[in-house]
């Protein structure tokens, strides 16, 4: 008798959104809702105050706990501190854990640098792009999206349909984008008065075209049109527009449309072709 091997296949992340998407019926723009998602896994979930509560409680590296994921308990713990949005995504993340192949453990404890884009560990940053494809409803999105421009008016619009924050709002954008694309988050250092305001590029995102060509760093600081639209108050969409070149390694250069907006914490750049 002859045996033969069977090879079984995960599904990939994308499968697991649009499987956990379709069983429960979130096929339209809208708020993800994590209730469904948890009765269909049958995840329980808690909000701690961890500080209050748990002062002990801490990450690997030594952080305090913001969401936790209790594998044989079935439960998802998040700060009682967290905004509700943050705390939605912070249930996204743990179900990400709880779902994905090869995250497996019996408890995964989870700290503000786990949750965002500064997350070292490569099954916190699978678990933040799993949660990001579930809150904006995955091939959805995209096909919304498509033919959208890439600029401020759109991210403040994508932001209310899927009652997220400015900033997961662009990031998602541009991270999904068929054009190229970057942009670039700015922090402010020094004055806080507008002519002595000095600010530098905390971090930047790139689309997969633009990345290619370009790379996915953008060195922008102490740039006058971010001072300038660092104002309390400032509506998202009233931003700076102004046309930039970039180069390639090349020495080829190409003619971005750059728009800096601020959303009442950060200044933000959008640059697209």
């Amino acid at each position: 008798m002859t045996l033969h091997r069977t090879t079984v296949l995960a599904p990939s992340p994308s499968e697991l959104v649009e499987h956990l998407l379709a069983e429960t019926a979130q096929s339209e723009p809208g708020p993800a809702r994590v209730e469904p998602l948890l009765d269909l896994l049958r995840l329980s979930t808690v909000s701690i105050d961890f500080g209050g509560e748990l002062p002990e409680a801490r990450t690997t590296s030594g952080e305090p706990v913001r969401a936790l994921l209790d594998y044989q308990e079935q439960l998802i713990a998040t700060d009682a501190a967290l905004s509700p949005k943050r705390s939605r995504f912070s249930s996204l993340h743990e179900i990400g854990h709880y779902v994905l192949p090869e995250h497996t453990g019996q408890i995964v404890m989870c700290s503000d640098r786990d949750l965002g884009f500064r997350a070292v560990h490569a099954q916190e940053r699978e678990a933040n792009a799993f949660a990001a494809e579930l809150q904006f409803k995955g091939r959805l999105f995209k096909l919304e999206t498509a033919a959208l421009p890439i600029s401020a008016a759109t991210v403040r619009d994508i932001a209310a349909v899927f009652d997220a924050s400015f900033e997961s709002s662009a990031r998602h954008l541009v991270e999904t984008s068929l054009k190229p694309c970057i942009l670039a988050v700015y922090e402010q250092t020094g004055e806080s008065d507008a002519e002595m305001r000095s600010t530098f590029v905390r971090y930047s995102i790139a689309s997969p075209s633009f990345g290619q060509r370009y790379g996915g760093q953008l060195t922008d600081d102490d740039n006058a049109r971010v001072a300038a639209v660092w104002t309390t108050g400032r509506d998202i969409a009233d931003g700076i527009v102004d046309d930039v070149e970039i180069e390639t390694a090349n020495g080829e250069t190409t003619r971005f449309r750059a728009e800096y907006f601020f959303n009442g914490y950060n200044a933000f750049c959008l640059l697209c072709a």
